[in-house]
């Protein structure tokens, strides 16, 4: 997951390998939840897909799903001893929009 998600600019290359195995732990998890992860495929062409569609260079943004302002912000549990992401929420009181100044979700929207 790790170096696909590093061929693919989800992942910087520079990573710290503890930081960088964290993070591909994490994107392991979502890729599990995921739509991508079905049985007519193999796990790594599922992979593949799944890391295309968070592609940073992708034609996507994320917005406040009130006012549509990009100026978002989730709420993200990291461990000061490591600086690891443990956790990001998906809720939406987990959320915050500087633009309406809100917790209303954040939504993808096409550029």
């Amino acid at each position: 997951m790790v170096s696909l998600a590093k061929s693919n600019g989800i992942m910087e290359e520079e990573l710290e390998y503890d930081t960088a195995w964290a993070k591909g732990g994490l994107l392991l998890m979502d890729f599990e939840a995921s739509k991508f992860n079905v049985d007519t495929k193999s796990e790594y062409d599922c992979i593949v897909e799944f890391l295309e569609d968070l592609n940073p260079s992708s034609n996507k943004i994320q917005v406040c799903s009130n006012c549509g302002s990009n100026h978002v912000e989730r709420r993200a549990w990291v461990n000061q001893s490591n600086d690891n992401v443990d956790y990001i929420s998906n809720d939406d009181e987990d959320t915050y929009c500087n633009g309406c100044d809100g917790h209303h979700g954040i939504v993808e929207k096409e550029i």
